[in-house]
């Protein structure tokens, strides 16, 4: 990705920053860590699952191991989009539209790895969420790259959430459908997630940095048709 400037990824002024990756990469601290930095004023810090009273709800039910088992993948997938809808509705957009930088933690790009390609639904996690999304994209996404098998170590058992708490081969293919994602999406940008916690806090920052204060080179998307059928050929193909 160009540093200089940005494709937007949505119609609206504000910019809108994902961090993606698999579990125990990392993403929580660094979007803390950024948080602490740059402040609140014109940014809006949230994570997925969560960020609104009804998101917070769903959390809890997906988070739960007294259902490790019990939630089929379509149930899960549905869940999940329906937080995400009311987070669009209620935070992403407003704030997009008041000209703020949305920083979240998680956004649909985790549906179409984690239910989409790992749980084998495909196509369908595409269907339910893409008309929520209202034409919204983030603009950069910061995907924490690290092995599954050193991730989870870094969470105790007692810690782990019921899809944390999913089989080696399953987080070896979220990590190899992330990948893929970076591979074919120049909105990716790839951080490695064994560097030490500072390190990493810096190229974040200096990724981030040139797109935190807007001018000529941050235009709203103008072409928001032909990139939906982009990104929607794009995650096809994993089906």
């Amino acid at each position: 990705m160009n540093s200089g400037s940005i494709k937007k990824m949505h119609p609206y002024p504000g910019v809108y920053i994902s961090l993606e990756g698999g579990d125990g990469g990392g993403k929580s601290t660094q979007r803390k860590l950024l948080e602490e930095k740059i402040g609140q004023g014109n940014f809006v810090f949230i994570r997925e699952a969560g960020s609104t009273p009804v998101g917070e709800v769903i959390k809890a039910l997906l988070d739960n191991n007294e259902y490790e088992g019990k939630i089929c993948a379509e149930t899960e997938a549905l869940l999940f989009a329906a937080q995400r809808a009311q987070l669009i509705q209620d935070v992403i957009v407003p704030a997009l539209k008041e000209g703020k930088t949305v920083v979240a933690e998680r956004s649909v790009y985790s549906s179409l790895v984690y239910q989409g390609k790992v749980r084998g639904l495909g196509r369908y996690v595409e269907d339910i969420n893409f008309p929520i999304l209202r034409g919204v994209f983030p603009d950069i996404v910061l995907c924490f790259d690290i092995d599954p098998g050193v991730g989870l170590a870094r969470k105790s058992s007692k810690g782990k959430d019921r899809i944390e708490r999913e089989g080696s081969d399953f987080h070896s293919q979220i990590r190899e459908g992330y990948l893929k994602l970076a591979a074919d999406n120049d909105n990716f940008v790839i951080i490695d997630a064994t560097q030490p916690i500072e390190v990493q806090s810096e190229i974040i920052w200096e990724v981030v940095k040139p797109f935190l204060v807007r001018d000529e080179n941050v235009e709203p998307r103008q072409d928001l048709g032909a990139e939906l059928n982009f990104q929607v050929s794009i995650h096809r193909e994993r089906g």
